[in-house]
Formats: C-alpha cells, structure tokens, sequence
C-alpha cells in the first residue's frame, strides 16, 4: 500500500473541509444553538464529528478508485476536484 498516497488522498477533503469550517462557518455553532429545535436534534459537537468522517470516506473512495483503475496521471490533480466544491460550501455558508 502506498502511504503517501493514502495521505494525500485523506488529507486533501478533511484539510479543505476543516479551511471552510474556519473561514465560512464561524459563529455557525452559536446560531445553531439559538434554533428552535425538537428534543431529537442532535448537539452541536456531532456535525465536525459526522463532517471529519464523511470527508475522510471521501478521501479513501478516491484512492481506491485510483487504485482499481489505475488512473496514476489523475492521482496529481485529484485534490483540484474539491477546489469547486470548497468554493461553492464557502458562498453557501457566508
């Protein structure tokens, strides 16, 4: 197995997530906590949790379709796909 490659394929997705966490969703935790919730709304602390998790599943989908496939010249820009979607959660969540 290919350490490196495992890395960048995790750390790519949850360090881009965790700069939009930083920079769009700022005081989110505080606004949440100010909603009117039902009883069975979960607290504030599960959504980095569940978000960390998704993204790194993320993460290792892409290195196994890398993998399997074979798509060795992807490898380098694979990280450019979450350029997009990093843009579009920053303009949604300003």
């Amino acid at each position: 197995m290919n350490y490196g490659k495992l890395a960048k394929c995790i750390l790519v997705p949850v360090v881009g997530s965790s700069l939009v966490r930083i920079f769009a969703t700022r005081n989110s935790k505080e606004i949440y906590d100010k909603l009117k919730k039902p009883a069975f709304a979960p607290p504030s602390w599960t959504f980095p949790v569940a978000w960390t998790s998704l993204y790194t599943i993320m993460g290792l989908l892409t290195l196994i379709t890398l993998t399997a496939f074979e798509f060795y010249k992807i490898d380098r820009t694979s990280g450019l796909a979450m350029i997009p979607y990093i843009a579009w959660v920053t303009l949604l969540f300003r």
